[in-house]
């Protein structure tokens, strides 16, 4: 291959994973040693619909791939030190010794929320392969990084402004009405829609353009329902109904202007559709959000309605943890309070280490 483009394929894509340095390394399954590898497949296994799954097995593959990444890691960081070894079961690979020596090397290569993340998902990959043993005290190592700690480190994301943004939205569904139907205002009709469900759902941009009529849009004479039962991140439900003051634009949109893009083509049943008539693929969507972001205001990309769907709850009141983890189709409130909670609310924080204690008790009693 030419040098040149190689040089330009790295830098595009990144670099090869053998040209890293072995501690930035995730060695993958089939480099594992072998008792790992079965464990974990193991892990991952559903088995006959009567037997017990495997303790991963509910994952979706994304998480899995989660997982494993976090446990190659560690793998790669063990075969620096020359502590890999194949006679060695995956739970003795893992003590307070090499779990700080670890967490010291971390420290010096990324972020202190990065580093939270990676040592959770590695105590969360031993409790599917080693069940039993207790593996919570790796969450609470000492040198596991504060909360404080964790939220100053973050990424800076800027949380739209949910409320100003959905009647952007439908201002913007508005002025293409006002237009009447044409090419031109059906896509501007479409995004201003598209935009609506977004910002209200706070949808992950995969299940957003996988919005199929009557599966994940169930339209009834008197109201409208978004539903995701099987193909959530996290294998949560969403079942929810649209407001009437919503439902009013996407039956117009659904009734006017998806015919109009549809044109002469089959009725391929994906809600959005493009100008030739083809359903509207992920990257299409998020260059949308991207382009009609920029046009009202800040620039910003599908997730960070997320971050502002839950900085809003926690801003009206730190309590609604519990309503910005359901709302954002969270089994927990954890990453409510560690990844998506932009207000900077000390309170909410408390909110959240009140619940904990309260579950421990619980749990203890």
């Amino acid at each position: 291959m030419n040098t040149k483009h190689s040089a330009q394929r790295r830098g595009w894509f990144g670099a090869r994973r053998q040209d890293l340095p072995l501690l930035r390394r995730q060695l993958p399954p089939e480099e594992w040693p072998i008792v790992d590898r079965q464990r974990w497949d193991a892990a991952c296994a559903i088995r006959d619909p009567l037997a017990p799954k495997g303790r991963a097995a509910h994952l979706s593959l994304a998480s899995k791939k989660i997982r494993a990444a976090m446990w190659g890691n560690y793998l790669a960081f063990l075969e620096s030190t020359g502590e890999l070894k194949s006679t060695e079961v995956p739970e003795d690979r893992v003590g307070l010794d090499r779990l700080t020596r670890y967490i010291e090397n971390l420290m010096t290569r990324v972020r202190a929320s990065t580093m939270a993340h990676m040592i959770i998902e590695l105590s969360l990959f031993l409790g599917a392969i080693a069940p039993d043993r207790d593996w919570s005290w790796i969450r609470r190592h000492p040198g596991m990084p504060s909360q404080a700690e964790i939220r100053a480190s973050r990424k800076p994301i800027v949380a739209p402004d949910t409320a100003k943004a959905l009647a952007a939205a439908l201002d913007f569904c508005d002025g293409a009405a006002a237009l009447g139907p044409s090419p031109t205002t059906a896509i501007r009709f479409r995004n201003g829609t598209l935009m609506a469900i977004l910002i209200c759902f706070a949808l992950r941009l995969k299940n957003l353009a996988e919005m199929t009529l009557d599966k994940h849009l169930v339209l009834y004479p008197t109201h409208l329902r978004v539903v995701f039962d099987d193909t959530v991140k996290n294998q949560e439900v969403i079942d929810t109904l649209v407001p009437d003051w919503i439902a009013e634009y996407v039956r117009r949109y659904l009734d006017v202007y998806r015919p109009l893009l549809l044109g002469c083509t089959e009725d391929h049943g994906s809600v959005w559709v493009n100008i030739d008539g083809a359903p509207l693929k992920y990257t299409a969507i998020g260059h949308v959000v991207t382009e009609w972001t920029a046009k009202v205001g800040d620039a910003t990309h599908a997730h960070a309605f997320r971050h502002g769907l839950a900085t809003m709850l926690m801003e009206q009141d730190p309590r609604n943890i519990g309503i910005a983890a359901s709302a954002l189709a969270h089994r927990g409130v954890s990453s409510v309070n560690q990844v998506y909670d932009r207000s900077g609310n000390i309170i909410s924080q408390k909110h959240w280490l009140k619940l904990l204690g309260r579950n421990a008790s619980r749990a203890a009693g």
